[in-house]
């Protein structure tokens, strides 16, 4: 990894740290939900929390590509951007259910850098990628070593856009039905800081956005991981696979 990297990996932890600080501070707020698009749902934190970040990365000079802000096409661009996801799981935030996630990558050129995860309300702190490995709170982490789908757990969700058709529904369930156990988090940030760490073993997931994914699939890949990506029809989302390399993907 370039220095200029390692320093943007410095700086995007300390950011992210600060972030659940804030979610910290905020957590005992009353926050409501407004429908953004179908079943996607927003709040006030959403935006509060996208503002914090927002400030604080811009020191860098860096483009920032954010779920909140999509204000240029980031594909193919020859340098260094920011795509963040500011809260990745508001339903589980809002509703205090637990597992929501700050979720940063960095990428040139489509290509994935590193990532930052910070989990609330566990704090945790995932990083990593391709070329530098896997860290949980700065201890090395490595995806798990299970070759079977039938001993194994695939950690799953409908997003947003996710087509409820039957015809979808029953391939959806055909792929998740070769595992042994089926997880749904309620974020996909969170749950590949988990497979990243190795207590799940797949994760797969339909018309997903690349920024509720980008940061967890970089620490993946960092990980050990095996990565799929296949663009959906909708603008920035991704049929996504990712496998613990030992199991085959899908």
């Amino acid at each position: 990894m370039k220095k200029e990297e390692k320093d943007l990996l410095k700086f995007t932890i300390k950011v992210t740290k600060k972030s659940l600080n804030l979610l910290k501070k905020n957590s005992s707020k009353k926050y409501n939900l407004s429908k953004a698009f179908k079943k996607e749902f927003k709040s006030k934190i959403d935006i509060e929390l996208n503002k914090f970040l927002r400030d604080q990365l811009k020191n860098t000079n860096l483009k920032i590509f954010s779920e909140e802000e999509k204000t240029f096409n980031f594909f193919n661009l020859d340098e260094y951007i920011f795509v963040v996801d500011p809260l990745d799981g508001t339903f589980n935030y809002v509703r205090n259910i637990s597992n929501s996630a700050i979720s940063i990558a960095l990428m040139k050129k489509e290509k994935l850098i590193f990532g930052v995860i910070g989990t609330f309300p566990k704090n945790n702190i995932y990083w990593g990628g391709k070329t530098i490995g896997a860290y949980k709170n700065n201890k090395k982490i490595r995806v798990s070593e299970n070759i079977s789908d039938k001993e194994s757990i695939i950690a799953t969700g409908f997003p947003a856009r996710f087509n409820f058709k039957s015809k979808n529904i029953s391939m959806y369930l055909k792929k998740i039905s070769r595992f042994a156990k089926v997880r749904m988090f309620g974020s996909a940030a969170y749950s590949l800081g988990l497979l990243a760490e190795g207590k799940v073993d797949y994760y797969f997931e339909e018309n997903i956005m690349l920024w509720d994914v980008a940061a967890g699939l970089a620490i993946c890949e960092g990980a050990g991981g095996k990565v799929k990506l296949t663009k959906s029809k909708i603008k920035y989302s991704y049929i996504v696979n990712v496998s613990n390399g030992g199991i085959k993907l899908i």
